[in-house]
């Protein structure tokens, strides 16, 4: 009886391991085109450049991005899916 018990937890361990893998891999975006980030640019500067102005679509579409602190030689996608 405790073996089948143990069988099962381990069953749904698993099962719960393996959708949250499946959920976060969803989560991911798919960059198409990059620019390499030059001096002298700043969010508005590329938002403006390559997405009609829009600095929604270049944070969706670069999560992790922070406009405060772009570096030269970064690359920041500019033409993805969120």
């Amino acid at each position: 009886m405790g073996r089948a018990n143990n069988q099962t937890v381990f069953f749904i361990f698993n099962l719960l391991l393996l959708l949250s893998f499946v959920v976060i891999g969803g989560a991911t975006t798919m960059c198409l085109t990059v620019y390499g980030v030059e001096n002298g640019d700043t969010c508005y500067t590329i938002a403006g450049k390559y997405l009609s102005g829009s600095l929604q679509a270049l944070s969706a579409i670069n999560p992790n991005i922070n406009c405060d602190n772009l570096f030269v030689g970064q690359w920041v996608c500019i033409n993805g899916q969120p």
